[in-house]
């Protein structure tokens, strides 16, 4: 199997990453913002549907620590304001 190179250097064989967290409740997705809020840098993505309906939706958010990474299901979590959190902070993004 290949390797990955963490943002700090550290080289990694993909079989040593740990698997992913999914969330799936709205608790633990409150935790989740709440536990990111301290995190140095976070990388997030989303994929959705717009490829194939007319009604597009984000079918999965993923989100990556130094640490850990988080999938967060939000077809499965009903009570989120506005289908939508935000998390707070001086945010900077970059795509690559």
């Amino acid at each position: 199997m290949g390797t990955v190179t963490r943002a700090d250097g550290l080289r990694m064989s993909i079989a040593d990453l740990p698997a992913p967290i999914l969330i799936t409740r709205a608790e633990a997705l409150h935790r989740l913002a709440n536990a990111l809020l301290h995190e140095p840098s976070l990388a997030v993505d989303t994929e959705s549907n717009s490829l194939h309906a007319y009604q597009e939706q984000v079918c999965l958010i993923q989100f990556s620590t130094q640490e850990h990474d988080f999938l967060v299901d939000p077809l499965s979590l009903d009570d989120l304001p506005g289908r939508s959190f935000a998390i707070g902070g001086g945010i900077r993004s970059s795509k690559d």
